[in-house]
């Protein structure tokens, strides 16, 4: 793909998509110091490119450079495949100065939504009201875990009088430069439901951890890049002492039958709670476990908002979200830690280092 970028930009040294599609693809080599250097040429030639801008801004963030990286972020609303509108027409967006009462609207998905949400207690004591407009399968959560705002579900009628200033959910972080050691960021910050039928008749089998797994992600765009076969897990799954619990939403009966038939591997389905539709539900079967393995999904966020020891797949390149750092311990969520594809994009090495400190913890108990 280089190669033909290249031979495009001998034939048209100021074609600025060939510079931001060059720079896209070598982004994807690793190669991180020229990918900047072919968006820097591509947004030289064309300053509202909003893609190269966009990727811009997701790379300088991938490799923590926090600040450059959040003043590019609001490209991505001028993006092709990411145009968002303001949820309340000529109200003004939010500068970051104090306001009576601030609305939030919803844009990303979900898992995006709990990471963002780690800056709220911050942007609380610079406003005097927030009313908060997410997924309705949030709402629990969230109204447990920040009080003092107000969440409504994102399909609610609005009283649009009431509010002083707006702002995307996903432009919050560019207002607070928002960083991982920030004052007043504090993790863990999702409390999870005490009083659900999960936890209080959660498995208790004998002298076994219990081990919550996910291995999909249903994004439409790059899940395939993030998502493993469930029988690739088998090095874990054959690890003694562990009970397997299913965190993964999505229809996975068969999986979960092949699983037990093909390598006599139980793994144990919670019925009462729709993991798709019921992340509250899913949020207390994360906490009633000791740990996770899961690939890049809404369950990692989960369980590192609420501080549980997980180990997270990511992928090389492709499909790996800016956030998933080149690190071991996650900088936003530490009780995270990451373990990466190889650069053939396979998942066996790091699917046996989980399973060998799987082993290793099992020792130490022991």
């Amino acid at each position: 793909a280089v190669a033909h970028y290249d031979k495009a930009l001998s034939l048209k040294p100021d074609y600025a998509e060939a510079w931001g599609n060059k720079g896209f693809t070598l982004k994807a080599l690793k190669c991180y110091d020229q990918a900047i250097a072919n968006f820097n040429q591509a947004i030289s030639l064309k300053p509202d490119y909003a893609e190269a801008r966009n990727n811009r801004a997701l790379l300088n963030l991938f490799l923590k450079k926090y600040q450059i990286g959040w003043e590019d972020y609001n490209f991505r609303e001028k993006t092709k495949d990411f145009q968002i509108e303001v949820a309340i027409k000529g109200l003004a967006l939010w500068s970051g100065s104090f306001c009576k009462h601030l609305f939030v609207f919803s844009e990303q998905g979900v898992g995006d939504i709990i990471f963002y949400a780690s800056v709220l207690e911050i942007v609380k004591t610079r406003v005097g009201n927030i009313t908060i407009s997410i997924d309705a399968r949030l709402l629990p959560i969230f109204t447990r875990s920040f009080p003092g705002i107000v969440f409504i579900d994102k399909s609610s009628p609005l009283d649009v009088s009431v509010y002083d200033a707006q702002i995307p959910f996903g432009s919050l972080p560019i207002i607070m430069n928002m960083t991982p050691n920030m004052i007043g960021r504090r993790v863990p910050y999702l409390i999870a439901n005490p009083l659900t039928e999960i936890q209080k008749n959660k498995p208790q089998s004998k002298n076994q951890i219990k081990c919550g797994v996910a291995w999909r992600s249903s994004n439409s765009k790059i899940g395939k890049d993030k998502s493993i076969l469930l029988s690739s897990f088998n090095d874990i799954f054959k690890v003694d002492g562990y009970e397997f619990i299913n965190l993964q939403y999505g229809n996975t009966q068969e999986e979960i039958k092949d699983l037990e038939k093909n390598y006599g591997v139980k793994l144990i389905t919670t019925d009462n709670v729709d993991l798709f539709e019921d992340i509250d539900g899913l949020l207390s079967l994360i906490e009633s476990c000791d740990v996770i393995v899961t690939t890049s999904n809404v369950t990692a966020h989960l369980a590192g908002a609420l501080g549980k020891t997980t180990f997270l797949l990511v992928p090389y390149s492709a499909g790996r979200i800016w956030y998933w750092h080149e690190e071991l311990t996650s900088s936003w969520y530490p009780s995270v830690s990451l373990y990466s594809q190889d650069q053939n994009f396979k998942w066996n090495s790091a699917i046996k280092e989980i399973a060998s400190v799987l082993k290793n913890e099992i020792s130490k108990q022991n």
